[in-house]
């Protein structure tokens, strides 16, 4: 195999042996790391002479190519090598075959052998890159007015549904802000938050309400005790209401119909006051 060498003997177990090869050594062994064809002349003391040749061959190495470097954003790929079909093959992850899928991160090494026993490598890094986002599930402006939302990523694109396309946008309203941030690699993730305001509800008087249960998957129950509530009138995020409902000491009422997120409940009395507003989250 190319980079090897061979030692070729012509010993003779005889005294007074001389040797003379064709590339001029005298040793009864060389030692040969090309392609040639090698001879040799072997004469003993009474001067008799032998003659022997051999032709030695070099092969190349097989040179497995995986291609470049690969940076994905999600999924598998199919690394398989591109230069040889007939040749050996075995994997840094133990698999003996010409082709492997991965779908995990890393350097994959192919080992290629020939029929002849010559050995070549490639390797391959695989990569993903698809920006990881979180902007949370729900944000309150109670907190902090106005808020500022962060897609994180530095370097990426972003595109949020406001038309901004900066990394961080300031927001002072209600509503559900979705921003899809598409990194130098062009891998892209979504990311959406709803943004609430709970700023002057009161939650005082509330506290002789129990709402439950709370997340809610086919209904809640208003349990109202010393308050003299007249009306439930549910919300979503962005004010709509949902639902509008009479209140007594037990009142159960079905969400069942309400989408996944979070919702509002303002009591009011039968004077129509607003006397406090909870909350709930939807399943």
């Amino acid at each position: 195999c190319q980079g090897d060498s061979a030692i070729l003997d012509a010993t003779v177990n005889q005294t007074g042996v001389n040797y003379i090869w064709s590339n001029g050594s005298t040793t009864p062994t060389i030692t040969v790391n090309s392609a040639n064809n090698y001879s040799v002349t072997v004469t003993n003391a009474l001067n008799c002479s032998f003659d022997d040749n051999v032709t030695v061959n070099v092969e190349a190495l097989p040179m497995p190519n995986l291609g470049t470097d690969t940076v994905l954003c999600t999924g598998s790929i199919e690394l398989s090598d591109l230069a040889n079909s007939s040749d050996n093959y075995s994997w840094s992850t133990g698999v003996i075959a010409q082709s492997i899928t991965v779908n995990t991160a890393g350097t994959y090494t192919v080992t290629s052998t020939s029929t002849n026993g010559c050995v070549g490598t490639d390797d391959i890094v695989i990569s993903y890159a698809i920006p990881s986002l979180d902007l949370g599930d729900t944000v309150d402006l109670v907190n902090t007015n106005p808020l500022t939302l962060d897609a994180l990523n530095p370097g990426s694109t972003y595109a949020w549904n406001t038309g901004e396309t900066t990394q961080t946008i300031s927001v002072d309203s209600i509503g559900t802000y979705s921003v899809t941030v598409t990194s130098s690699s062009g891998c892209a993730t979504i990311s959406s938050v709803v943004v609430v305001n709970t700023t002057g509800t009161n939650s005082i008087k509330l506290e002789q309400v129990n709402v439950y249960p709370n997340p809610a998957f086919d209904y809640i129950i208003i349990e109202n005790s010393d308050l003299n509530l007249q009306t439930a009138i549910i919300t979503n995020t962005v004010g709509q209401i949902v639902k509008q409902v009479a209140v007594e000491q037990n009142t159960k009422i079905e969400v069942q119909d309400l989408t996944s997120g979070f919702y509002f409940i303002q009591f009011q009395n039968e004077d129509g006051q607003v006397v406090g507003t909870t909350r709930f989250i939807k399943q």
